[in-house]
């Protein structure tokens, strides 16, 4: 394949994991807190829809960087392929990291039950990371997709 298509093939996975990254995270989550009655149904589609974000983001972003391996200096900017790399560690620690831990938070409470007391402020604690941390991946991605192609 020519290293132009493996770039553009870069750039379209890119803008989709990107524009992913902000339709559920700015977009989806806040509606279903805001729309749904129960926050913990709320959270838990949330939740389903940031995991298989996560994986196509872990898939894209091990995609992209190997047709950069293959594409040499005809693929992506070094800016953007910084970018692309800190954007992959940061998914992962959120996803086999963060995410475990929320989880076992989570099977702490009984079914029904409100979390309380310990266990309710290691999760927000735990959550306010993984809040932060999508938060740096999201404009990293805005970066990365400004900085796809170099200045001409």
């Amino acid at each position: 394949m020519p290293a132009h298509r493996l770039n553009g093939v870069q750039r379209v996975l890119l803008a989709l994991w990107v524009g992913g990254m902000w339709a559920i995270g700015y977009l989806a989550a806040p509606v279903l807190f805001a729309s749904l009655d129960s926050r913990m149904q709320a959270g838990a589609i949330a939740g389903i829809l940031f995991s298989r974000l996560a994986w196509f983001g872990l898939v894209s972003g091990v995609v992209i960087l190997g047709l950069q391996w293959r594409a040499g200096a005809a693929g992506l900017t070094r800016v953007a392929l910084w970018c692309v790399g800190l954007m992959l560690i940061i998914t992962a620690v959120g996803q086999f990291g963060i995410q475990p831990i929320m989880a076992g938070l989570k099977a702490q409470v009984a079914p029904g039950a409100q979390m309380s007391g310990a266990v309710r402020a290691d999760f927000g604690m735990w959550h306010g990371i993984s809040s932060s941390l999508f938060l740096v991946c999201s404009l990293l991605g805005v970066v990365a997709l400004w900085r796809t192609t170099p200045a001409r």
